[in-house]
């Protein structure tokens, strides 16, 4: 190469050009070359063999871990120095030996590679995955991928550890909550209703309303079920309905909205009345006004409890054709009635929580809104006589919550919400190292929502109760049983990758 004509000027800027500058410049080596592809697949397989060591020998690490703390809460005590031998089986000593079979662990040289390990330390977890082999696969991936990205991020400190598992263990509730605002998102855009749990086991208030309206018009717009009721059988009401009178301290004149309904009733025996006119008279009794409003409930019970305890001896024809299913439609008719009253009702109080929830969008808010809403309910003597023993019992556990729940809810006060209880778990948490505040507010935000997901499940199970019956809420209970088990496959990937990063420590013995 020819002098660099600026080089004799030892003053000139350019001087520094005078370098020989033949040879090639390297080139910059490509981000994912053989070399890397090879590193990736070596540290994947190391990984997966660090995850099956550590799955298979997790009952020998349970015992393991739960004699070292027995063994050491024993020395303290006796001032001694025992040190039992640990289990062959441990997940540790599987890795161990493993690691020795292949000559040592590979470890990796590239931050794809160091990937490739976590994800293969997961990969066994696809075995307990949710079903169907993308979920499954994605079971394993997405939280080794979150598990290593935050470990990098806190790479080489003390908060590496808790970095991780914590990484792992919140990506299935972050892969959970995009799925739920995808399905909102997409049931707004088609306005679609949405369809609860409650709903795929029990008839809706609306279809509850229909279904009554139906079978009573079956009975009023048709003369073949409309039956003719016999005078002893309706002098048994006129009887019975004296009686009631008489014990509530019946006065034609203070009752005066009742006596009409009263005269109605003593008329009746005098000629055959049909189904349709005993309904009519039961509706009136239901519409007296809240002056006489006692002794009409006592009165509409009495002959509801006649007209569904009628049989073939009180029935003497029919209006139409020869048709007595009458009486026993127009009881089903009554039943839907009652359970659609009673089930807007249980929807009334869910509604008005749902509105003093209104900006405070946590679900820990629409909790306390719940269990407020049911105690007004469980409160109020009249509208509790609606219901059955077991509805009320279930309306009383809404309002309260269970005993897991008032246990959960006093540790959910290690969440931290503000400056106050954030300081409180910060100081508590020191006590157990330096990830102690991290892991006890953990466990505090965990259980503050299975607080509220407790509330929301005895909720549920009212509904489905008050909607359906009891067979409602047990298929309720095993839909959501099954589901629940569904969502927890999806942790295992990351239990299978928390023990094999836990086998980590052997790498290249």
């Amino acid at each position: 190469m020819e002098d660099n004509p600026y080089a004799k000027y030892a003053d000139n800027p350019y001087a520094k050009y005078a370098e020989d500058t033949s040879a090639a410049a390297p080139q910059a080596p490509s981000k994912f070359d053989m070399r890397t592809l090879k590193d990736v697949a070596e540290s994947g397989l190391s990984g997966l063999g660090q995850g099956v060591a550590g799955l298979v020998g997790l009952p020998g690490t349970i015992s393991d871990a739960m004699t070292s703390r027995l063994t050491g809460l024993a020395n303290r005590v006796t001032g001694a120095n025992v040190q039992l031998p640990g289990s062959p089986l441990s997940g540790d000593v599987l890795s161990r030996k493993l690691s020795n079979a292949v000559g040592g662990y590979h470890e990796p040289q590239t931050v794809a590679g160091e990937y490739a390990r976590t994800i293969g330390q997961f990969a066994p977890g696809m075995v307990a995955g949710p079903s169907g082999a993308i979920p499954r696969i994605a079971s394993a991936v997405i939280p080794a991928v979150a598990s290593e990205a935050a470990g990098q991020a806190t790479k080489g400190t003390a908060l590496e550890p808790a970095a991780r598992i914590g990484g792992a263990l919140l990506a299935p509730v972050g892969v959970g909550l995009v799925k739920r605002t995808g399905a909102s998102i997409a049931n707004a855009l088609s306005k679609a209703p949405v369809k609860s749990m409650v709903d795929e086991v029990a008839p809706t208030v609306s279809q509850l309303k229909e279904a009554g309206g139906n079978l009573y018009d079956e009975v009023f717009q048709n003369p073949d079920k409309n039956v003719i009721i016999s005078k002893d059988a309706l002098s048994r009401l006129s009887k019975e309905v004296k009686k009631i009178a008489t014990e509530h301290g019946y006065d034609p004149s203070v009752n005066k909205e009742a006596v009409t309904l009263i005269n109605k009733i003593q008329k009746l025996p005098k000629n055959n009345s049909t189904l349709v006119g005993v309904e009519m008279v039961r509706r009136l009794a239901t519409n007296v006004s809240t002056k006489d409003r006692a002794l009409g409930g006592k009165i509409t019970k009495s002959i509801t409890d006649f007209m569904d305890d009628l049989d073939d001896a009180d029935i003497i024809g029919v209006a139409g054709a020869a048709d007595k299913t009458g009486p026993e439609i127009l009881t089903q008719a009554r039943n839907a009635w009652r359970t659609m009253k009673k089930s807007t009702t249980i929807q009334h109080v869910i509604d008005n929580a749902d509105i003093t929830a209104g900006a405070n969008v946590s679900q820990a808010g629409a909790d306390q809104a719940l269990q407020r809403g049911f105690a007004g309910l469980a409160k109020n003597a009249k509208k509790m006589a609606q219901f059955s023993l077991e509805e009320q019992n279930a309306i009383k556990l809404a309002a309260k919550g269970s005993n897991i729940q008032s246990a959960m809810k006093m540790l959910g006060k290690l969440a931290i919400r503000g400056p106050i209880s954030g300081a409180a778990t910060t100081v508590l948490g020191h006590a157990f190292g330096p990830s102690g505040p991290y892991v006890l507010a953990g466990i505090g935000e965990a259980a503050k929502r299975g607080a509220a997901s407790g509330t929301q499940a005895s909720v549920d199970a009212l509904s489905a109760l008050v909607r359906g019956g009891p067979s409602a809420a047990q298929r309720l209970q095993a839909i959501k049983t099954a589901k629940m088990l569904e969502n927890m496959k999806s942790y295992g990937g990351p239990a299978a990758g928390m023990v094999g990063y836990a086998a980590q420590p052997v790498l290249g013995d």
